[in-house]
């Protein structure tokens, strides 16, 4: 028995030190939406300390705007399906919210588990390729003479205006096509 114990001391402790050392913020819900555990990351999303164990998380002051987060936990609680959505925090930064069952050791569901991924970068460098694709896009409708795109399998990625008329054809027909 005694080595069981330490056997259980030593893998929660290697759990409680992975938890610290992961950036991702994580919170663990029970079957009645109360707190079970929580990463020291998701302490900058929710207002958590560690006596808010064991309290419901629609009790819990979050900078992130989600929409009924219980609601949420609901779904994948009824339907067991992770569910997963961007949500932005109250100064515009976003992240990846997920929500997965949460299955013991005998695939029996006690609650849920959430987390948060940092996904702002991600954000940022979209909104820079789309918007390098409309200056694009405004570069090819302002020339004048037919032009096409092809893409190195000679695909057709896009066509000016001009193209348009002067074949007499729709981007529906045109683009895409080889």
């Amino acid at each position: 028995h005694e080595k069981k114990i330490e056997e259980l001391i030593d893998l929660s402790d290697d759990m409680r030190n992975l938890l610290t050392a992961n950036a991702i913020a994580t919170i663990f819900i029970d079957e009645e939406r109360r707190i079970t555990r929580f990463t020291p990351a998701v302490t900058k999303l929710f207002k958590l300390i560690p006596t808010d164990t064991g309290r419901p998380i629609s009790d819990i002051t979050t900078v992130v705007q989600v929409e009924d987060i219980n609601r949420d936990i609901e779904k994948v609680m009824d339907t067991l399906v992770p569910m997963e959505k961007e949500v932005r925090d109250d100064k515009g930064h976003w992240y990846n919210m997920r929500i997965y069952p949460y299955r013991t050791g005998e695939n029996v569901i006690s609650g849920t588990v959430i987390s948060f991924q940092d996904v702002n970068e991600l954000k940022k460098l979209e909104a820079t390729l789309q918007t390098a694709l409309e200056y694009a896009n405004a570069i090819l409708d302002s020339v004048r003479e037919p032009l096409i795109v092809l893409d190195g399998k000679l695909g057709v990625v896009s066509t000016s205006a001009a193209f348009y008329q002067e074949f007499k054809t729709t981007p529906a027909r045109t683009e895409g096509k080889f």
